[in-house]
């Protein structure tokens, strides 16, 4: 689809309409002047050894959104403010450096939920953030966390929530600083009273082939737990090795059964024992 201003002129006489256009220059059309953003100063304040200036941004006649510039004594700015009709948000800056120290935003989304927002910046050229998305009621819709060191993430982790508050399924991801390719991801769903109904964990190596894989269930009526542990190959990803532990919470030992995979994927050998739970890796 083209844009109004790339529409094609209207050829006008169709006998005409694939004859050159006339040499020498052509008269051109003027545009009409796209409305800009102005500044407008409302006044200043001083209180508590700080001075506030007040500002307006415009569209024509259309209030855009407010802004608040704190300075303190040494005329540094510390702070500022925004204020628009679906929210705010404030940055914080290091009266020394001018650096910022600190981001947090407010803002109403368009399905009525509300958005909270802070990012922290921290040694080293890192960086730690936190959202929260919270419905008109109160209850927690989703949480996420994201830290990053310079423009790498290093971790992300999300988790949402059911309508009556409590957490249904967690996702986390983590990546490698130097090559920023995931490295680990873990997914979770959680049972109402917080248990870890299903953990999921998957490990992969440096060109993002999986190395390792780790599911545990739990089942709350037995209070017992599944693990199933998966090893690859890393080149070919041929699952080599298959892990099965059952056992309860408080249980001293657990049936463990081990099967071994050929290039083929035919079974070679395939093992069951009773092993101590000092032995075994698990999250509960």
């Amino acid at each position: 689809m083209h844009h109004p201003s790339e529409l094609p002129a209207d050829p006008g006489d169709p006998d005409n309409s694939t004859a050159p256009p006339p040499a020498g220059p052509q008269e051109s059309q003027p545009q009409a002047e796209q409305p800009s953003l102005r500044e407008e100063s409302l006044g200043e304040r001083n209180d508590g050894g700080f001075k506030t200036t007040f500002h307006v941004f415009k569209m024509d006649q259309q209030v855009c959104y407010y802004l608040e510039r704190i300075y303190n004594l040494d005329g540094k700015m510390v702070r500022m403010i925004k204020r628009s009709a679906d929210g705010r948000s404030e940055t914080y800056f290091d009266p020394t450096s001018g650096d910022i120290e600190r981001i947090f935003e407010s803002y109403l989304l368009p399905d009525g939920n509300h958005l909270s927002k802070e990012k922290r910046y921290l040694d080293q050229d890192s960086t730690s953030e936190s959202i929260l998305v919270v419905c008109p009621r109160g209850s927690l819709v989703r949480a996420v966390v994201v830290e990053a060191a310079g423009l790498v993430n290093v971790f992300q982790g999300q988790t949402e929530f059911s309508p009556e508050g409590h957490a249904t399924i967690s996702v986390n991801h983590w990546f490698d600083r130097k090559t920023s390719k995931m490295t680990r991801r873990e997914q979770i769903q959680w049972l109402p009273g917080g248990e870890r109904g299903v953990t999921e964990h998957f490990f992969f190596a440096e060109d993002g082939g999986m190395l390792y894989y780790r599911k545990l269930l739990y089942h709350p009526g037995t209070d017992r737990f599944l693990e199933e542990v998966h090893h690859y190959e890393p080149l070919s990803q041929k699952l080599r090795r298959k892990e099965i532990k059952s056992f309860e919470r408080n249980a001293d030992m657990a049936d463990m059964e081990v099967t071994t995979f050929d290039d083929n994927g035919a079974v070679v050998e395939c093992a069951r024992n009773i092993v101590s739970r000092g032995h075994l890796s698990h999250s509960h």
